[in-house]
């Protein structure tokens, strides 16, 4: 099985057609359990300057790098 996790920035870029999932793990049941998995983790990231807007312009365009503070200052927003 392969699965691909799409990010926010994709999701973004895609004008939502592509969402983004919550991450979580948690470990099998006893009877859930089938053996080892394994994984392979590949990380891809817009350059900073490259400008994101979807084909359908849901969204304004944004830089890469302004798209992602932003995400940075909400995730670790005090509240």
């Amino acid at each position: 099985m392969i699965t691909c996790n799409i990010g926010d920035m994709l999701m973004r870029w895609s004008d939502d057609q592509l969402p983004s999932n919550f991450h979580r793990v948690r470990n099998p049941l006893p009877h859930e359990y089938q053996g080892p998995r394994y994984s392979l983790a590949f990380f891809c990231q817009a350059n900073k300057d490259v400008e994101i807007l979807g084909p359908q312009r849901k969204y304004p365009p944004i830089s890469a790098e302004d798209y992602l503070q932003q995400r940075i200052q909400a995730n670790f927003a005090k509240g």
